[in-house]
């Protein structure tokens, strides 16, 4: 995956490093998880609450000529016309 992202002639080096990015952490995240229900413990499904942290401001500043932000830090599509 990251070898595929680092050969596309598409997109800038910085997108380039905030997909990297986001992927490791995804991987990383999921491995933590992976450790936690290995221990007996149950993942939390259909919570009632949206309780996820913003965005790192890194991840908004590479989304941002493609995104607008909220208050609350949730990236909602922005489009441009013109």
């Amino acid at each position: 995956m990251i070898t595929a992202i680092r050969s596309d002639s598409l997109i800038t080096e910085r997108q380039r490093q905030v997909l990297i990015d986001i992927y490791e952490s995804f991987r990383k995240e999921n491995s933590a998880e992976d450790e936690q229900t290995s221990q007996n413990a149950h993942p939390r499904h259909g919570s009632d609450t949206d309780d996820e942290p913003p965005l790192p401001e890194e991840f908004l500043a590479a989304l941002e000529p493609f995104a607008a932000t909220s208050n609350n830090g949730i990236v909602t599509q922005e489009t441009k016309e013109g």
